[in-house]
């Protein structure tokens, strides 16, 4: 689970700094709105670590605003494609890749993940 955490955190940090980075190079005021940029991006993290949260509580608060689509056919249902995926399953290859975690408890190791990236972002952009 911490390796799942430390991953995360590491790619979502990475990608804060390349954005940072690219706005102190090519930006006119440098310093300044890299700073702004990582303040922003801390936040964002942080608003993005709290519905996650809410999430793996049961509220889906993103949910509620997503349009609803009418109920359609699943493709494996289709008669063209019914023997060829009788033996697939979406569930199992998604079990194999999360490592067997249970959805609310993957929810709160994002959640914790984005915390702490959102944390360091607002650290960063008072140093700056």
């Amino acid at each position: 689970m911490a390796i799942r955490v430390a991953r995360k955190l590491i790619l979502h940090l990475a990608l804060c700094a390349v954005i940072c980075l690219a706005l102190a190079r090519f930006s006119v005021g440098e310093q300044l709105y890299a700073g702004f940029a990582a303040a922003f991006l801390g936040a964002a993290y942080l608003l993005a670590a709290w519905l996650r949260w809410l999430k793996s509580g049961g509220t889906d608060l993103v949910g509620r605003f997503r349009r609803k689509s009418p109920p359609q056919t699943p493709y494996f249902h289709s008669p063209r494609t019914a023997r060829r995926h009788e033996s697939d399953s979406l569930e199992d290859e998604r079990d194999e890749r999360d490592g067997n975690l249970p959805g609310p408890l993957q929810l709160r190791l994002d959640a914790l993940a984005f915390a702490l990236c959102g944390a360091v972002m607002l650290v960063a952009s008072m140093l700056t």
